[in-house]
């Protein structure tokens, strides 16, 4: 059988290297007014904070995790309104859809929640562990969702059916954004020095199912490394890090630093599109302190990525102040991107149109 590694370098030999392509930026399509969205300010100094997001694309739903307000909002993208609403929750951050169920982790109690799809009824929860956040949904079917809080952490593996777990991956600290290869072999996270830390982060590749570290990689001088997204196909992992703010393309071979370009700051999500092959950051911007997140250099931008994994800007479209989480849906061509509310403006979610633009040979 073809080991972990082996299959991690043969295949971009099979499927060839990306094409680069000319300018373009995101344009608005629509906007959801999320009118009653709102909430304190947090660690992050924002108020009203919007996290993660997922899409069912059997109901053509998005469910929104708004943290500050302690619900998952639901938009059906069909009809253009708001599906409904689930109240109650303590901190909901991550989301994942897997089945006819929706998954949310609620940080402040470190749950896993299952709900209907359709109905929204409740299916149960599971304990994760302190600050339970991201969960991801694995070529296998199992559900892996991060924990830590300031402590050591770990990533778990969850049955979605059951809600069971199982052997855990623990990590010397809270790992924020991770994402599982498409080949079920292995899985990378980020590992920040803590959430306000300006300490080097770094970057780990783990073996499934046994944990086995197969590399780390130090991010030095780079700290705040939170959002990461994979190109399986190249076999490339994307983080960025955010004092200061750099998009890093790294090999998921060996966690080498293949290239690296200045991005929008304060970045909580960033999405490859496997069609265009452009990568999108979403940046909440920073005050000019570079202390708080904040208004300046708020901004969705697209990258390209070369033969050798060098980034460079294509395109920047301006966001409002504290806009830094999102959710790409390929099949609808669009980007999601989370508005919190603001003095005169209610909270929103936006679609932005991904420019489908031939690559260039």
């Amino acid at each position: 059988m073809m080991s972990p590694i082996a299959f991690l370098v043969v295949l971009p030999a099979l499927l060839g290297e990306p094409r680069q392509a000319e300018a373009a930026a995101p344009t608005l399509s629509r906007t959801f007014a999320l009118d009653d969205v709102r909430g304190p300010a947090d660690r992050t100094g924002i108020a009203g904070r919007i996290d993660h997001m997922a899409y069912d694309p059997a109901t053509a739903r998005l469910f929104v995790a708004c943290v500050a307000n302690g619900t998952l909002e639901v938009i059906d993208l069909d009809a253009g309104t708001r599906a409904g609403t689930i109240r109650g929750l303590k901190e909901p951050q991550g989301a994942a859809v897997a089945g006819d169920s929706v998954y949310v982790t609620t940080g402040a109690d470190g749950r896993l929640n299952r709900f209907d799809a359709r109905t929204l009824a409740a299916r149960g929860s599971a304990a994760v562990g302190d600050d339970a956040d991201n969960v991801r949904l694995a070529p296998d079917g199992r559900l892996w969702a991060s924990f830590g809080g300031g402590g050591p952490g770990g990533i778990a593996p969850f049955d979605p059916s059951t809600l069971a777990g199982g052997p855990r991956l623990g990590l010397p600290r809270m790992p924020e954004g991770f994402q599982v290869h498409a080949s079920g072999a292995a899985i990378f996270a980020n590992l920040p020095a803590g959430k306000r830390s300006t300490a080097d982060g770094s970057v780990v590749g783990l073996k499934l199912p046994s944990g086995e570290r197969l590399w780390e990689r130090k991010l030095s001088g780079r700290a705040g490394n939170f959002p990461m997204a994979l190109d399986p196909a190249r076999d490339r992992v994307f983080v960025v890090s955010r004092v200061p703010a750099r998009l890093i393309v790294l090999d998921a071979r060996d966690g080498s630093i293949l290239g690296e370009a200045e991005c929008p700051p304060q970045s909580d999500d960033l999405f490859l599109d496997p069609r265009s092959g452009l990568v999108a950051v979403i940046g909440g911007g920073t005050l000019p302190s570079g202390e708080e997140p904040g208004g300046a250099g708020a901004s969705l931008d697209l990258f390209a990525v070369d033969a050798a994994g060098r980034p460079a800007r294509v395109g920047a479209t301006p966001l409002p102040p504290h806009t830094r989480t999102g959710k790409l849906v390929e099949g609808r061509r669009a980007l999601y991107v989370g508005v919190p509310m603001a003095k005169g403006r209610p909270a929103e979610v936006r679609e932005y149109r991904l420019p489908d633009r031939p690559a260039t040979p």
